[in-house]
C-alpha cells in the first residue's frame, strides 16, 4: 500500500490538502451560518419597530408643529400668570357681570371665592347668584361655554337651580347659583416665612 501512495503523490497530496481546506472551510462557516441566520431573523423580527420609529423620524417636524399648536391652543385658555389677583378677579367679574346682562339675567350677587391648585394649574373661582328664565340662562351658559376667540376659556364649577317664583301665566322664574372656575398657571413661587 505504501508502494501505491508514493506512486500517486504528485496528486494525492494537493487532494488530502485540498479536502483538510474545505474541511476547515465548512468547521468555520457552519457556524457563520447559523450565526448570520439569527441575525436575520432577529432583524426581520425587528423590522415592523425598526419602521415604525422610522416613521416617527419622518414625522417629526408635522408632530412637532402639532404639539406646539396644541400647546398654543391650550395656552390661550389659559389667564396669564399675574402677581395681581385683585386685578385679574375684577377683571373676571367684570366679564361674567356683562356676560349675564347681556343674556338677560338679573345679576344678585358676584363674588370672588378662595383659589386652589389642580395639576399645574391654579382655579380662580368666583360665584355668582342670578335670576331669570331658562331661556337667558341657557344663552349666558353657552357664552360662558363657548367664549369669543379672544377671551380665556371658563369652565362650570358648580351649579344650583331653584325655582324663584310661580306666578300663572308668566314664565317661571329661577333662582341660580353658580360657581365659574377661571384657569391659569400655577405659580412656582415658594412662600417664604
Amino acid at each position: 500500500m505504501i508502494p501505491l501512495l508514493h506512486q500517486h503523490r504528485a496528486w494525492l497530496a494537493p487532494l488530502l490538502t485540498l479536502i483538510v481546506t474545505l474541511l476547515l472551510l465548512v468547521a468555520i462557516f457552519i457556524p457563520l451560518a447559523a450565526k448570520q441566520n439569527q441575525y436575520n431573523t432577529i432583524i426581520q423580527k425587528s423590522q415592523p419597530r425598526i419602521e415604525r420609529v422610522q416613521g416617527l423620524l419622518a414625522a417629526a417636524p408635522q408632530l412637532e408643529n402639532q404639539l406646539n399648536a396644541a400647546r398654543v391652543t391650550a395656552q390661550a385658555q389659559l389667564y396669564p400668570n399675574t402677581s395681581d389677583e385683585n386685578r385679574l378677579n375684577t377683571e373676571l367679574q367684570t366679564r361674567l357681570r356683562n356676560l349675564a346682562q347681556q343674556s338677560g339675567l338679573t345679576v344678585g350677587s358676584l363674588r370672588a371665592l378662595p383659589s386652589r391648585k389642580e395639576l399645574n394649574l391654579e382655579v380662580l373661582l368666583l360665584n355668582l347668584s342670578l335670576q331669570g328664565g331658562l331661556t337667558e340662562f341657557q344663552k349666558f351658559i353657552d357664552a360662558v361655554q363657548h367664549p369669543s376667540e379672544a377671551a380665556p376659556a371658563l369652565r362650570i364649577d358648580n351649579l344650583i337651580l331653584r325655582r324663584a317664583s310661580i306666578v300663572p301665566n308668566t314664565p317661571q322664574t329661577l333662582a341660580i347659583d353658580i360657581t365659574v372656575a377661571a384657569l391659569q398657571p400655577a405659580s412656582n413661587q415658594t412662600a417664604t416665612p
